[in-house]
C-alpha cells in the first residue's frame, strides 16, 4: 500500500472557477449572424461561439494570475464585407500586468473537413509590472493604426503605452488620491480621453487629460523611465504636457458602488449600487471642468436585491440579441430535455428486455 502511495502525483489541470471578465466581438455579418464572447476564467480566456452555445476554444494567458479584464478594438484592415479575415488586438489584464494579443478569424481555412472558422490567439507583447492594480484599458488612436493605449490604474492615473514602441509615454495623475474600487475609461484619443473613478466613499469622480503648450510630454516615472527617441513616433501632440482636470463628482448612493458604464457617446454614465439602485448621470463635455457635485438625472429602484452589472444601449439591436441569446439558450435547453427523454427511454427499454429475458430463464418446477 505505501509504495503505491509513494507514486501518487498532483497534476495541474484547467480552472474551474468563477468567470472574471465578458467582452462581445462583432464579426462581419458574412462570418457570423451573432457575435462571439470572450470570458475570462482563472488565467484563461475562453471563446463561445453564441450560435452553436458552446465553447469554441480556451487559450492560457497568464501564469497564477487571474484575469481581471478584456479589452478589444474594432477589426483591423482586411476585415470587411468580402474579406475572408477579421482580426482584432486584445488587450489582457490581471493584477498589475497586462498582455496584447492578436486574435484573428479565418474564413479561407473552412472546409468540409474543417467546417467551422478557424481562429487563432498570438501572442504581441507583455507590458512591464506597473505599481499599481490595473482597473481599465482602452485603445487609442493618438498614433496611426491605433498603436497606443490607456491604462487606468489603482492610484486613480493613467498611463499611455506605445505599443509600437513598447515604452510608456504619458503619465497623468489625479489629485483624488483616494482609494479606488474601480475605474472606467471613455474615449478613443488622448484629447477625448475622459476617466470615470469610483471612489470608496460611494461616490464617482470624472477627470479628463488636459493639455499645456510649450512643455515636455513626460518627466519620466518609477515604473518605466524610458522616453520616445522621436516625436514622430509618439502622440502627435508631443509638444504638449498633461494633466489632470477634475470634470464633475457624482455623490447619490447608500451604498458600494459596484459598477460604473459609460454610454458609447460618452455623454452618461450610469452606476448601479448595493442600495439596489440605478442612476444614470449627465456628463456635459462642453461645461467648464470644475469639482462641483452634480446631481443625478435620474434614479431606478425596483430591484429586490443587490444590482452588480449594467450596461447602456443606443439601439434596440442589443435587445434583439438578447432575444436572439435566450432562443439560442431555450432552443439548448430543449435538446437537452430531448437528450435526457431519450436515455431515459432506452433504460426502460433495457429494463423492460432484462425483465423479459429473467421470465425466460425462470426454472420450472414440476412435481
Amino acid at each position: 500500500m505505501d509504495k503505491i502511495h509513494s507514486e501518487w502525483l498532483l497534476h495541474s489541470s484547467q480552472y474551474l472557477g468563477e468567470i472574471s471578465a465578458l467582452c462581445f466581438l462583432h464579426l462581419p455579418f458574412h462570418f457570423h449572424s451573432l457575435p462571439y464572447l470572450l470570458a475570462g476564467s482563472g488565467s484563461q480566456v475562453l471563446l463561445y461561439d453564441l450560435e452553436s452555445a458552446k465553447l469554441k476554444k480556451s487559450f492560457q494567458v497568464f501564469e497564477g494570475i487571474r484575469l481581471h479584464g478584456i479589452t478589444c478594438n474594432e477589426p483591423g484592415p482586411g476585415s470587411g464585407s468580402v474579406s475572408t479575415t477579421a482580426a482584432f488586438k486584445v488587450a489582457l489584464y490581471g493584477e498589475k500586468k497586462v498582455k496584447l494579443f492578436d486574435l484573428t478569424f479565418d474564413l479561407s481555412r473552412k472546409s468540409q473537413n474543417q467546417p467551422e472558422v478557424y481562429v487563432n490567439l498570438s501572442f504581441v507583447q507583455s507590458l512591464p509590472r506597473f505599481s499599481h492594480w490595473v482597473f481599465d484599458v482602452s485603445f487609442l488612436k493618438d498614433c496611426e493604426g491605433s498603436h497606443c493605449l490607456a491604462i487606468g490604474c489603482s492610484d486613480n492615473s493613467i498611463r499611455v503605452w506605445d505599443i509600437s514602441n513598447s515604452t510608456v509615454i504619458l503619465q497623468v495623475q489625479s489629485p483624488e488620491k483616494c482609494l479606488l474600487y474601480s475605474m472606467r475609461l471613455w474615449g478613443d484619443n488622448l484629447e477625448a480621453l475622459r476617466i470615470a473613478s469610483r471612489t470608496i466613499y460611494n461616490e464617482i469622480i470624472v477627470w479628463k487629460v488636459g493639455s499645456q503648450y510649450g512643455a515636455p510630454l513626460l518627466t519620466g516615472e518609477e515604473d518605466h523611465t524610458n522616453m520616445c527617441s522621436s516625436a514622430s513616433e509618439c502622440v502627435k501632440v508631443h509638444h504638449l504636457q498633461y494633466k489632470a482636470v477634475n470634470m464633475f463628482r457624482h455623490i447619490g448612493h447608500e451604498g458600494s458602488i459596484f459598477r460604473i458604464e459609460w454610454s458609447s457617446s460618452g455623454s452618461k454614465l450610469v452606476s448601479v449600487s448595493d442600495d439596489r439602485s440605478a442612476r444614470t448621470w449627465a456628463v456635459d463635455a462642453e461645461k467648464r471642468a470644475s469639482d462641483s457635485i452634480e446631481v443625478v438625472s435620474s434614479v431606478l429602484y425596483g430591484h429586490n436585491a443587490r444590482v452588480w452589472d449594467c450596461c447602456l444601449t443606443d439601439s434596440v439591436n442589443a435587445f434583439n440579441l438578447i432575444e436572439k441569446m435566450e432562443s439560442i439558450r431555450d432552443r439548448e435547453k430543449r435538446r437537452k430535455e430531448d437528450e435526457r427523454e431519450e436515455r431515459r427511454k432506452k433504460e426502460r427499454e433495457e429494463e423492460a428486455d432484462g425483465d423479459a429475458d429473467t421470465d425466460e430463464e425462470e426454472p420450472t418446477v414440476t412435481d
